[in-house]
């Protein structure tokens, strides 16, 4: 498990069962039908209502170079999307990206960093399928821990903006029936 720091905001994709949708500070269902200036304007609202930079979770299907999100919005398409990711720029510190291979190969791996660029913020994204802990079984409970989301799978990268990515990595959390928390820092490596 990985703490996500407030402020925060989770948007889930309808694809998803809410079991395994992420519970932080703010959290928004995204339909089908929600564009990319829609989902713009839900970062942005929460945003303004934070002092500090917005750490938001994207937790959708993804492949190399592309999110399914709403619309199955951001993909490689830079001249749409750019006039309406710019308005995010100086108000996201970290975005997650919780989405299949998103980060995977060269398109991936350029994608997430001009993503980074454009927003000024860091981008972590991996590689790999990702997967669900089964946390409804295990713990007997059907959400991932509020403020919490579950380990990235493979090589993980964080996209800086304007600077070369590092691998991401972290100290897993413990989590207890009862659902205390035990101490987790978060941590850059050098990679290539």
């Amino acid at each position: 498990m990985i703490t996500i720091p407030h402020p925060s905001l989770a948007l889930n994709s309808i694809d998803f069962d809410p079991a395994f949708h992420y519970a932080l500070q703010y959290e928004e269902t995204i339909y089908l039908s929600h564009s990319v200036r829609a989902i713009v304007t839900i970062i942005l609202v929460c945003a303004n209502n934070s002092a500090d930079r917005l750490n938001v979770v994207i937790n959708s299907h993804g492949l190399p170079g592309e999110i399914y999100l709403g619309e199955g919005i951001v993909d490689c398409q830079w001249a749409a999307l750019e006039p309406e990711l710019m308005r995010l720029r100086g108000r996201i510190n970290t975005l997650y990206l919780c989405c299949c291979k998103v980060a995977s190969g060269p398109v991936g791996a350029a994608f997430c960093q001009r993503l980074a660029d454009l927003i000024d913020a860091n981008v972590i994204a991996s590689e790999m399928y990702q997967r669900s802990t089964g946390w409804d079984h295990e713990f007997l409970s059907n959400r991932t821990p509020r403020d919490m989301i579950d380990d990235f799978e493979g090589m993980t990268w964080r996209f800086r903006p304007n600077l070369p990515r590092v691998q991401f990595s972290f100290v897993p959390v413990t989590v207890s029936y009862e659902g205390r928390l035990a101490p987790m820092t978060c941590s850059a490596i050098a990679g290539s």
